[in-house]
C-alpha cells in the first residue's frame, strides 16, 4: 500500500515552535521557527528526523553568508519531505516542511 500524505509525520526537535499547519497538500505542512544559527537548527533537526529512521538524501544550502537558507530532502521507506530553513534574525531561523 503506498502511504498517504496522512501517513507523514516530521518530528520537531524539542526547540521547535509551530506557527503554522496546513494539511491540504497543497503547500507545507507546518512551519515555525527555532532558536539558533542555521548550522544549529540544522544540527536539531537532523538529530529529531535520524531518531525516527528519516535518512539525509540531499542538501542544497543558498545565499551569501549574511542571508543564509536551505533545503533538505528526507527519505523515510517510499516517503520523502523537504525541510526548508532560513536565517530570519541574529539567533532566531524559520522552518518550513512538505512532502517532495
Amino acid at each position: 500500500m503506498r502511504p498517504t500524505e496522512d501517513d507523514v509525520t516530521v518530528p520537531l526537535p524539542p526547540l521547535a515552535e509551530v506557527t503554522f499547519t496546513d494539511a491540504s497538500a497543497q503547500t507545507w505542512r507546518q512551519g515555525g521557527e527555532i532558536g539558533g544559527s542555521l548550522e544549529v537548527a540544522l544540527r536539531e533537526f537532523s538529530a529529531a528526523l535520524g531518531a525516527a529512521g528519516w535518512g539525509l538524501d540531499k542538501t542544497i544550502m543558498l545565499g551569501p553568508l549574511s542571508a543564509r537558507s536551505g533545503i533538505t530532502v528526507w527519505v523515510r521507506r517510499r516517503q520523502r519531505v523537504l525541510l526548508m530553513l532560513w536565517e530570519k534574525d541574529a539567533g532566531t531561523c524559520g522552518f518550513s516542511w512538505g512532502r517532495e
